[in-house]
């Protein structure tokens, strides 16, 4: 070999070295920026009287997590009411309170890093699961509730964490999906580029990296939370309602989840609404439909 060949050589590997260096820097970065939830300050809070509640999810006693408990006032089933990203427990307190009104205890809480909870990073639906695994030890220890007497109600990721939870936790009988997502990984780039200042094509390019890196540093598989598979594994139907001019979660994603769950499921298209805004553009139709749903499913 040349000299002039080595030192060519020798260019093109410290290049290289280079370019993994900044590859492996940026998918850090992203990592670090699109695994922080947003803390939105409660700003709606239960028409009926409603317990302020705090519990830790299950097997992370460092971390408090804070909700309400809205006790009916006859024995009753009972709805975990669960959020959506950078959201909070108040954000559709008109599904707290139709749910409530319609005869149901609720328990509503916020998720690690959201709302009054503690400060934590985002765990991208694989974590959350042992928040609301917390908050059915809870109701279990705390108010005596029977897990097969529970529904959960979830919207976009509270609904991803509602289905990868029930598939886990056989005990649970009812799940019911707001504007759900079939698969995380389809719809990072665009929720990546959202939350940072990476365009998406560059957000493309370190996918890759970017799964790397939250598998190494944060001990997050992505790649596991796929609310699709989730669906399939259930021996139970469920429930969907998604926006028909939902262009965050096109509702491609809730037809698909349908046809992968049990047969008996059911999936509405609601008119004239985006992203998570079925119970506004439906109102009182809303809560009865999930009202229908829990008492088919969760009969005493």
């Amino acid at each position: 070999m040349t000299t002039r060949l080595r030192k060519s050589l020798g260019i093109l590997i410290a290049a290289l070295g280079v370019l993994l260096a900044v590859y492996a820097l940026a998918s850090w970065y992203i990592v670090g920026q699109g695994l922080v939830a947003e803390a939105v300050p409660i700003e709606h809070t239960p028409a009926a009287a409603y317990e302020e509640v705090s519990f830790s999810p299950r097997g992370w006693e460092e971390i408090t997590l804070r909700g309400w408990w809205l006790q009916a006032p006859e024995p009753a089933l009972t709805i975990i009411w669960l959020h959506g990203l950078d959201s909070n427990k108040g954000s559709r307190i008109d599904v707290v309170n139709g749910l409530r009104s319609a005869g149901f205890n609720v328990l509503a809480f916020d998720f690690r890093g959201h709302g009054e909870s503690d400060k934590a990073p985002m765990g991208a639906s694989i974590h959350e699961q042992d928040d609301l695994l917390g908050a059915i030890d809870w109701l279990e220890r705390e108010r005596s509730v029977s897990i097969d007497q529970v529904g959960l109600l979830g919207l976009s990721y509270g609904s991803a964490v509602a289905l990868l939870t029930a598939a886990r936790e056989p005990r649970l009988r009812a799940v019911m999906v707001d504007s759900g997502y079939a698969s995380l990984t389809e719809l990072m780039t665009g929720e990546v580029a959202d939350r940072t200042s990476a365009p998406e094509p560059v957000v493309t390019a370190l996918k890759p990296g970017i799964l790397l890196t939250a598998r190494f540093s944060r001990g997050l598989n992505l790649n596991d939370a796929e609310p699709i598979a989730a669906a399939a594994a259930l021996d139970f139907p469920i429930a969907l309602v998604h926006c028909r001019a939902d262009e965050r979660v096109p509702p491609e994603h809730s037809r698909r989840i349908r046809a992968a769950a049990p047969q008996a499921s059911t999936l509405t298209i609601v008119d004239d609404c985006e992203h998570g805004r079925a119970s506004e553009a439906e109102g009182a139709a809303y809560v009865h439909r999930a009202t229908t749903y829990f008492h088919a499913r969760l009969r005493r």
